[in-house]
């Protein structure tokens, strides 16, 4: 009898134990759907050669580096949605850098948002404005130099804001969607 109990009670704490395992949480939908809109979209800004530069998912936010633009023989790249870009970034340094942000609609998709923003190199140049500045550009340079008189270093290259690249944007935006198979 004792045995007939013992194992009636070990058998009620395993099916009770069983019961109160803690299970393994399943995927929503809506966790597969902001996975599969986060890897199209930096799927995508790979094959335009972008190179990330952050990457946050919480927020939902993918920025890349500024890419130099593509020039008319370079024919693989795809940065220049326009032969007008394709000529401007032949003849001047041009910089694109790519925003996609994911963004939830109310059926509980999340489809991206795309911006890129152009801008391209200024190097300032040295301005001579007296005889002495001149002839001092002749003479033998050293550190020391260059350290007093600042019009003879040479400066770090700036960024000028030229705004957005809609075309693009709109190009990068139907190729996600294309994968994600809207």
């Amino acid at each position: 009898m004792t045995k007939l109990l013992l194992c009636l009670s070990l058998g009620s704490l395993v099916v009770a134990g069983l019961a109160c395992a803690p299970k393994a949480p399943l995927p929503t939908t809506l966790e597969g759907r902001y996975d599969t809109a986060w890897d199209a979209s930096l799927a995508v800004l790979r094959d335009y050669h972008f190179r990330v530069d952050r990457l946050d998912r919480r927020e939902g936010v993918i920025t890349t580096y500024p890419l130099t633009g593509a020039s008319w023989f370079e024919l693989h790249r795809r940065d220049a949605a326009t032969d007008r870009d394709a000529m401007e970034s032949t003849l001047q340094t041009i910089h694109r850098a790519a925003e996609v942000r994911l963004c939830r609609s109310a059926g509980g998709y999340y489809f991206p948002r795309v911006r890129v923003r152009v801008s391209r190199a200024f190097r300032p140049r040295r301005q001579i404005t007296n005889a002495s500045e001149a002839y001092e550009l002749f003479q033998l340079d050293s550190p020391t130099r260059r350290h007093r008189r600042p019009w003879l270093a040479a400066q770090p290259p700036q960024q000028v804001d030229l705004g957005e690249d809609e075309q693009l944007a709109a190009n990068i935006q139907a190729d996600i969607d294309q994968r994600l198979g809207r």
